[in-house]
């Protein structure tokens, strides 16, 4: 009988051991480049790094490249204004934790996106903008639409 509980012990602490959702979502991220600020973009930045926001903007939601020298503005719920620029592979972050929910609008040459939402408690965009919209995605971050 002893054994017997060692042995449920045992698969109950085996069943437990293993990769939370979020450990098996950062081992599917594949590596972009060399490490840095402009790699994996596209990904949940949060997944990996302790950033306040950040994410991937791209010209148009069918482009496969981010878009350099976009601005992004965060306004958060007390009223601070957090601003960034995207780098060469479209990444943006910012290292302020902000209080939510957050304003976020884009910005680049006279034409500006803001979000029709709000980012209400996790900053990393990827994990609301994949590639394809549909109902588990708002799609990516664009600036202009297709024409």
């Amino acid at each position: 009988m002893k054994a017997a509980a060692c042995f449920a012990c045992a698969c109950v602490l085996i069943a437990c051991i293993g990769q939370t959702p979020e450990d098996q979502e950062r081992d599917a991220v594949v590596s972009i480049g060399p490490h840095g600020p402009e790699h994996n973009p596209g990904s949940p930045c949060l997944l990996c790094h302790d950033f306040g926001l950040a994410g991937t903007i791209y010209r148009r939601a069918a482009d496969e490249n981010g878009v350099a020298g976009v601005t992004v503005t965060m306004t958060d719920a007390t009223g601070r204004v957090f601003t960034e620029v995207s780098n060469a592979t479209g990444n943006f972050y910012t290292n302020d934790a902000p209080t939510y929910p957050v304003h976020v609008e884009i910005s680049m040459g006279g034409v500006k996106q803001p979000m029709r939402n709000v980012v209400h408690q996790w900053g990393s965009c990827a994990e609301c903008h994949r590639p394809d919209a549909g109902a588990s995605s708002a799609g990516r971050i664009f600036l202009e639409k297709t024409p």
